[in-house]
């Protein structure tokens, strides 16, 4: 096993001056590479399909040989280049070592140079091993007071980049700057550009393809240099040996102690067994048995937590549930490490914000919303359809010890449109855990949730008046209102929901009063949501036809078309009914005149009407031209008055011309 102090010489300074050996013939004879053999150098690796990010790693090489192939690969070509070994980190022995993968250590070789090829053209292969690690040429070569071969090098890369160009065998070549070369396709827009420093080490890197069609929406990767080549040293827990939590997972209560953090390199079976350096939470998960009213523990000790600094959340390797990332993971680099699992499908969009991330499947049902707290710990997890085949819910409990009357607000996870108030009263010191949400926590069906509540006490026995949930809610946005209970002994120990009465305070707020705790629900029907109506008029409309088009309003079962003289603020008013029953986003006004139109949509569904904005059109269709007047016709010809024989005379006239005509001719030639 070959093993390598962390070290290392930082390439961007270096000036190791290694000659090409055997030194070529003029004008290339001061050629040298910038650095030497056995110096570390690493790149971070960006991976994004289309605006989804796709993956991240780092790549750490060491620079095994600097040499002169001979005959390379039986190509009858002789070769100036280099060769790489891929390193990782391995936390047992603290030192960076060579990656294996099935059995063989990966060993590549790039920048490879000939000036002699192609009738003294020459030959620059950058990345042999296109697909691999490197995509990017990683080495510039030096010409002794030239300096960096950029040129030389970029004309000659041609052929290497050119899968990455859509078969451009001439893309455009252009230099922003003295350390920077760009080959780009302008017909397809895929480029690759490489910026390196002034010892010919590569920078930052960046490409842009389709790959041949691959990639419908395009690939790209981003390379920037890295100096740091241990990834775990800079990760930080929030939580310690000792500490407890509390989360609700379906509808499960989840106790977990954190007991240990370890240091461990895993191999990636699907990467060919490469080895990664991880760091585990490990924990005392037990769950609460009803009956016996005691946390019942797992058998084995269960990681909660496996990070390394690029996947705070590393999946790779997990077979339970996450339950922390390292403190001051964003919902981007959440984002990040849950879209490997996406394999860069065009039909998953990713979303994040500062703490969260979601992905839907934008063909079918499928979606997948994860929220941390700041400091790592999991807030809220929900799959449907995407994430394996069940369902999925995860939330953290809030935790406090009571004893007597004790008033409390829940902040409910996912949506901010509830206020909910608990007042609760117990004759004995008890534990209580209570969360709200947005989604369903128990694995049965109630339609029309809108909020749900989950409360535990770990002595129901304690319980010592009715328990008072008041809720606040939008009342003119929501109808049909119900509140539930979750009956777990129910339809043989899987639980059902029933209904129970609630006392209405007025203005939108109710109270539910009960004598257990359990998950409780509020259901109704929202009014549609809100939505933009336009139209492909921009002006004047000019011949009385034109479009309304308008987007989704979510929760609406159809809409309805209004037109009125004046704006239109009620339905139906003055307005007038155009179209109803349109499940269409878009309608065609035909047949109107000339005046001013105003045009209303109503998303309708069961709790009521939605209305969109106004927009008003104005017809002038212009009157047609009038028919040309028809111009006069020509006076015709007089004729003469008739004389009757008259056309026999003029036969016998002409007859008789032609006699003549023809006795001068015969007398002629008689007297001749």
């Amino acid at each position: 096993m070959i093993t390598i102090s962390l070290v290392s010489i930082n390439l961007i300074n270096v000036n190791a001056d290694t000659p090409f050996d055997p030194p070529p013939d003029w004008p290339n004879d001061n050629v040298k590479w910038d650095f030497d053999n056995d110096t570390i150098i690493g790149w971070r690796v960006k991976a994004a399909t289309g605006s989804n990010p796709f993956g991240i790693a780092d790549y750490i090489f060491n620079i095994s040989s600097i040499t002169y192939f001979e005959n390379y690969e039986g190509s009858n070509i002789d070769y100036y280049g280099t060769q790489l070994d891929l390193l990782y980190f391995n936390t047992t022995t603290n030192s960076l070592e060579v990656s294996y993968s099935y059995g063989m250590p990966i060993i590549g070789n790039y920048s490879l140079v000939n000036f002699t090829y192609n009738g003294g053209y020459g030959d620059f292969y950058g990345v042999p091993q296109m697909g691999g690690p490197l995509m990017v040429n990683p080495f510039i070569p030096i010409n002794g007071s030239e300096g960096l071969m950029l040129q030389w090098c970029a004309e000659r890369l041609i052929d290497d980049y050119s899968m990455l160009l859509g078969g451009d065998s001439s893309p455009d070549i252009t230099y922003p700057d003295i350390y920077t070369m760009r080959l780009e396709n302008l017909t397809s827009g895929e480029y690759v550009q490489a910026t390196y420093y002034e010892n010919g080490t590569l920078k930052t890197g960046e490409l842009f393809s389709y790959a041949g069609g691959m990639f419908p929406e395009g690939f790209k990767l981003n390379y920037t240099r890295i100096t740091d080549f241990n990834p775990l040293d800079d990760l930080e827990w929030s939580v310690d040996i000792g500490d407890v939590f509390y989360f609700g997972m379906q509808k499960h209560e989840v106790k977990i102690e954190i007991i240990d953090f370890v240091n461990s390199t895993t191999t990636m079976e699907f990467m060919g067994d490469m080895s990664v350096a991880i760091q585990e939470v490990i924990a005392n998960v037990s769950v609460w048995e009803y009956n016996s009213e005691l946390w019942l523990d797992f058998p084995d000790n269960m990681t909660i937590g496996m990070a390394n600094e690029l996947y705070p959340l590393f999946i790779f390797e997990m077979e339970g549930p996450l339950f922390i990332v390292p403190l001051g993971t964003t919902g981007e680099e959440l984002a990040m490490s849950m879209s490997f699992m996406t394999m860069g499908s065009s039909e998953i969009e990713i979303t994040y914000g500062d703490y969260w991330m979601k992905m839907v499947n934008t063909t079918s049902d499928g979606y997948y919303f994860m929220e941390n707290f700041p400091d790592g710990l999991l807030k809220y997890m929900y799959n449907k359809d995407l994430m394996g085949p069940e369902d999925m819910i995860m939330f953290y409990k809030n935790s406090t010890v009571i004893n007597g009357a004790h008033d409390f607000e829940i902040e409910p996870y996912g949506t901010d449109e509830f206020t909910i108030n608990v007042n609760i009263s117990v004759s004995d010191v008890t534990h209580l855990l209570y969360a709200g949400m947005d989604r369903n926590p128990s694995n049965v069906t109630l339609n029309d949730g809108l909020l749900f509540i989950d409360l535990f006490l770990n002595k129901t026995d304690n319980q010592d008046d009715l328990i008072n949930i008041t809720i606040d809610y939008n009342y003119v946005k929501y109808r049909y209102i119900k509140t539930w209970w979750f009956n777990m002994s129910a339809d043989e120990g899987n639980g059902a929901w029933e209904e129970i009465p609630y006392t209405y305070i007025g203005a939108g707020k109710l109270e539910v009063s009960v004598n257990h705790t359990s998950f409780f629900a509020l259901t109704g029907s929202s009014l549609p949501g809100p939505f933009t109506l336009s139209t492909n008029t921009t002006d004047t409309d000019t011949d009385g036809i034109f479009k309304l088009t308008w987007g989704i309003s979510a929760g609406a079962v159809d809409y309805s078309i209004y037109s009125s003289s004046s704006a239109i603020t009620v339905i139906p008013g003055s307005a007038t009914l155009i179209a109803a029953d349109v499940t269409a986003l878009e309608y065609t006004i035909t047949e109107t005149t000339n005046g001013t139109y105003y045009y209303v949509v109503v998303a309708n569904n069961a709790a009521g009407q939605t209305l969109s904005n106004n927009v008003d059109v104005t017809v002038a269709i212009p009157p047609p031209e009038p028919e040309p007047e028809p111009e006069p016709e020509p006076e015709p010809e007089p004729i003469p008055p008739f004389i009757p024989g008259y056309n026999l005379y003029v036969v016998i006239s002409l007859i008789g011309i032609v006699s003549i005509i023809l006795f001068k001719k015969r007398y002629k030639l008689n007297n001749n």
